[in-house]
């Protein structure tokens, strides 16, 4: 978590709890299935953006979120850490 804190800094989100908060809109960084792999017997990680249901009250801000995780290039798997 700290790692991906200093890659938000200066950005509108912040840590909040056990994710992050991004305008209002709280998100965590999450595996969300597995991509099967020929190296791995489990498969690789398919990680993703996890929202409440609430957030899509708000899709301009998801797309917001989205688009900043994209220009800070977050969604790569090794800017992840755990």
């Amino acid at each position: 978590m700290w790692s991906l804190t200093g890659k938000f800094h200066g950005t509108p989100v912040k840590a909040a709890g056990d994710g992050f908060e991004f305008d209002g809109v709280p998100f965590k960084l999450a595996v969300v299935g597995l991509e099967p792999s020929r190296f791995s017997e489990d498969g690789d990680p398919i990680w993703g953006v996890v929202l409440d249901s609430s957030a899509l009250n708000w899709p301009e801000k998801i797309s917001g979120l989205l688009d900043l995780l994209v220009r800070l290039a977050i969604l790569e798997e090794d800017d992840i850490p755990f």
